[in-house]
């Protein structure tokens, strides 16, 4: 921590009366809001808390990482306040997850802290309501909104500092201080109350305003009143505000303290505040709609508060087959240039939460993706994330760009099971210019090696086959795809013969009655999952295009039995005019 050559400085925290005790009473003085709390009074044996010794801060100001201007501006107050009844600088610096462990801290507003929560969970339901109160190590400087909390700063540097700093012995006794509140919140609401509410989306996903704008619509349609849309980052946090994902107010991060559940959504009212609690824009649509039709809609419907909506869109899952080795997945996550309206979700970004709890359901160890358009790449990335702290499952994905053009057909895997020994991307070779056409998306392949048992090796190949039908061209480019694929897999076999070599893709099939697809399992000698599991009476398909299955994981005929391969069944919907596929393998 940083050397102050100042004066030496001891706040310290008096741990006198609890503030849930009778005797911590009100003051008279209620000439000002900072002025109208309850104080708590010195206990004769409490041991003082140094903030500054020797010169040096052993405390640091800890704010939230996306601060309002209101709560900039209560941190600039703070600090110079401080500075001119003391003559120390304390530093400070914005809260995560990685300073947690260690330190003494102040904290101001909502941090991540756990103290910063028991703290605003204290507080009665009174909107300018705020406290100043020692946790242990730390200190919490916090009211129930971003104008409380100014309030309580300038209590601690208009009041306190200047009641309890002794210039002879360079030293502040500090006062644990209560302000109730004087502006109740409602503990219900309905849709009378619905006048007056601010919509606020989280800025961490992209697709929030896009489930905002549509949450507004709605409201607007059922009530015929127009709520304004705000992001989280650039307004301050007040009552009665409908917050849509994990905002960065006090609310969000109680209600998301135990991780994002993807596809899943509740709806809670704490202190005039509605958190949609929700694992993507997708989810949150869904609340919209439920929040609307349950609410809104029916005037004898209340929200009381805590948890009150909940819903689950995607529960089916099928656990891995006790004797398999490994499960392969086929997913078309569909391009956005190729879709008008997707149920009303058109953007790449909500239908990511979809295939990210699909990811969650069946957890595949390897995945070859068709048309992942570069609209995926980040928010796949962070779904990843989610998965990996919620559910404690690590995905990783190949590289997302080659030569500078998008790269429309990923693999994605088990991290936390297979290591990534090769990747690469072949543009198709018969194509003048292989970025002419955004959706010439060539080939992907990776190779990997388990991590339990080194002697497993799995490669997968994967492509989106062409829609040209017979006759546009001299030779069909499927004819060219069913060669580049080929080619690919000799290669990986030579190059790792011990590997287990498989592809997946949307081979579009039914456009030459399976001819080309017929030709690329003669080239590589293999077989397709679903004829073996629909001969041995473990598949029965769901889902066809245009009267047949389009598609396939295919691998060397003879090299695999299917233990289990069925479609998902994704209750929310189709992610696609395709469904995700997978086969469970157990190797001869």
């Amino acid at each position: 921590m940083k050397r102050i050559f100042a004066l030496m400085l001891a706040l310290t925290f008096i741990s006198s009366c609890m503030l849930t005790i009778p005797s911590c009473t009100k003051s008279e003085n209620t000439d000002t809001a900072a002025n109208s709390g309850a104080e708590t009074s010195p206990a004769v044996d409490a041991s003082p808390i140094e903030i500054i010794k020797n010169n040096e801060s052993m405390y640091t100001l800890v704010y939230p990482k996306n601060c309002s201007d209101t709560l900039n501006s209560a941190l600039a107050s703070l600090v110079s306040g401080i500075k001119t009844a003391t003559g120390v600088e304390v530093d400070s610096l914005a809260d995560s997850q990685a300073i947690k462990e260690n330190g003494k801290y102040i904290l101001l507003g909502a941090t991540c802290f756990d103290e910063s929560l028991s703290a605003i969970d204290s507080l009665t339901a009174n909107e300018d309501a705020y406290t100043i109160k020692q946790f242990g190590d730390h200190i919490v400087i916090t009211g129930n909104f971003d104008n409380a909390t100014a309030a309580a700063v300038s209590y601690f540097t208009e009041s306190l500092i200047p009641a309890n700093y002794d210039k002879a012995t360079s030293t502040l006794i500090f006062e644990e201080y209560l302000n109730e509140g004087t502006s109740p919140l409602p503990a219900s609401f309905s849709s009378n109350d619905i006048a007056g509410y601010t919509i606020v989306y989280s800025d961490e996903t992209e697709g929030y305003l896009d489930a905002a704008q549509s949450i507004q619509e709605r409201i607007e349609r059922d009530t015929e009143i127009a709520l304004p849309i705000v992001k989280d980052t650039e307004s301050d946090e007040t009552p009665r505000e409908i917050l849509i994902g994990k905002t960065n107010r006090h609310l969000s991060s109680k209600c998301y303290k135990d991780g994002t559940r993807l596809m899943e959504y509740k709806l809670v009212l704490e202190k005039g505040q509605i958190q949609i609690v929700c694992g993507g824009p997708f989810s949150a649509k869904m609340a919209g709609y439920m929040f609307s039709n349950t609410v809104l809609k029916n005037a004898n419907t209340t929200l009381e508060v805590g948890t009150n909506l909940e819903g689950d869109l995607a529960t089916e899952s099928i656990a891995l087959n006790e004797s398999a080795d490994v499960r392969i997945m086929s997913a078309n996550v569909l391009s956005e240039g190729a879709i008008k309206d997707f149920n009303q979700f058109p953007i790449s970004a909500q239908r990511a939460e979809i295939f990210a709890k699909i990811l969650v359901n069946y957890t595949p160890d390897i995945i070859g993706t068709q048309e992942m358009d570069p609209n995926y790449h980040e928010p796949m990335k962070k779904y990843f994330k989610i998965i990996k702290d919620t559910y404690g499952i690590e995905y990783s994905m190949t590289e997302t760009a080659h030569n500078g053009a998008p790269l429309h057909s990923p693999i994605i895997y088990r991290s936390d099971k297979f290591k990534l020994d090769y990747q690469n991307f072949s543009p198709m070779s018969y194509l003048p210019d292989p970025y002419e056409n955004e959706y010439s998306i060539g080939i992907s392949s990776a190779k990997f090696t388990s991590l339990e048992d080194p002697t497993l090796e799995v490669a997968l190949v994967t492509a989106h086959w062409h829609w040209e039908k017979e006759g546009v061209s001299e030779i069909p480019k499927q004819y060219y795809d069913a060669k580049e694929m080929a080619e690919t897999v000799e290669y990986l076999r030579s190059t790792y013969p011990n590997a287990h070599v498989f592809c997946t893709g949307d081979f579009n099939s039914h456009r030459f009655e399976r001819k080309y697809l017929n030709q690329l399992i003669e080239d590589i000698d293999g077989e397709i999952a679903s004829d073996i599991a629909i001969a041995k009476g473990v598949f029965k398909a769901s889902f066809k295009h245009q009267g047949q299955l389009i598609d396939h994981i295919i691998g060397k005929a003879g090299s695999f039995d299917v233990l289990l391969h069925s479609p998902t069944k994704n209750k929310s919907g189709n992610l696609t005019d395709h469904q995700p596929i997978f086969a469970d393998i157990q190797f001869k």
